[in-house]
C-alpha cells in the first residue's frame, strides 16, 4: 500500500510552464535561424546562376571558334541547339541567352536563369536578381 501511495504522490512529467518555457526557445532559436538559411538559400541560387552562365559562356565560346562563326546578340535555336551540345545539358535558349563574339572570343554574354541575370562584360561576371 505504501509502495502504491508513493507511486500516487510521485507525479512526474512537465510542467505547463516548463513545456511553455521550451517552447519559446524553440520559436527564438527559429526566429534567427531561419532568416540565416533563407541567406544561405539565396547564395546558392545566385552561385549556381554564375555556374551555369560560365558553363554557356565557355560553350559559346567553343563554338565561336571551332565553327568560326561569330555571335551578334540574340542567338537562334540552331544556335542554343549547338552550345548546349558542348555542355551537355540544356541552359541556353533563343530567350534566355546573348553572346556577342569576335573572332572566335566572347565579348559579352547574357544568361537568365528566371531568378538572376549573369552578365559578361569587360572580362568579368556580375549577377543580379531579377
Amino acid at each position: 500500500m505504501k509502495k502504491l501511495l508513493a507511486l500516487k504522490n510521485s507525479k512526474k512529467g512537465f510542467t505547463l510552464i516548463e513545456v511553455i518555457v521550451v517552447i519559446a526557445i524553440i520559436a527564438i532559436l527559429a526566429a534567427v535561424t531561419i532568416p540565416t538559411m533563407i541567406g544561405f538559400i539565396e547564395k546558392a541560387n545566385e552561385a549556381q546562376a554564375l555556374v551555369d552562365a560560365r558553363a554557356v559562356f565557355v560553350a559559346a565560346q567553343a563554338e565561336a571558334m571551332s565553327s568560326g562563326i561569330d555571335f551578334a546578340g540574340t542567338i537562334d535555336a540552331d544556335d542554343a541547339t549547338a552550345i548546349n551540345g558542348w555542355i551537355g545539358e540544356t541552359l541556353a535558349t533563343a530567350t534566355n541567352t546573348t553572346v556577342t563574339t569576335s573572332s572566335g572570343k566572347v565579348t559579352a554574354l547574357t544568361f537568365d536563369n528566371g531568378t538572376y541575370t549573369a552578365t559578361y562584360a569587360s572580362s568579368a561576371f556580375t549577377v543580379t536578381k531579377n
